[in-house]
């Protein structure tokens, strides 16, 4: 293998992000990783900021700064916790659910052409295998 799968990997996720970001941003003045965060918070009952800073490996400071310019934009809004007054809940609004339709549309767009040559087997492969790269990952990161 003459690629460096790290230096791969890197390479596709700037690919899809500068795709995404670019037919996003051009048309409806979001980014990849915003929509990303709409759909995940649109698909869970209660979200708070830690839980969207660990399913995208973000810092604290970057999860803030998306879901302040997110809450400027009336896409999400937060609600005090009943049970912990020092955490908001996450929720997205009307304007927020219309605008995850569309990124979740792109997204399925950008990944059917990324992956048209591929077979439904070799989809599948790919995620696995992924997958496996990933937690190994998640489990070196635990042991640092």
């Amino acid at each position: 293998m003459s690629k460096n799968l790290g230096v791969l990997i890197n390479k596709i996720a700037n690919q899809l992000k500068r795709k995404m970001d670019k037919e996003m941003n051009e048309n409806y003045n979001l980014t990849k990783t915003q929509s990303l965060v709409l759909s995940y918070i649109n698909s869970n009952k209660e979200i708070y900021q830690k839980d969207i800073e660990k399913r995208f490996s973000i810092r604290r400071s970057t999860a803030t700064e998306i879901l302040n310019l997110m809450e400027k934009r009336n896409l999400i809004k937060r609600i005090p916790s009943k049970i912990d007054k020092r955490l908001n809940n996450i929720e997205i609004t009307e304007e927020g659910i219309k605008l995850e339709k569309v990124g979740k549309e792109k997204i399925k767009e950008l990944e059917k052409h990324m992956t048209k040559s591929l077979t439904k087997e070799e989809k599948k492969e790919l995620i696995r295998l992924l997958e496996k790269v990933e937690q190994n990952l998640l489990e070196r990161e635990k042991n640092i």
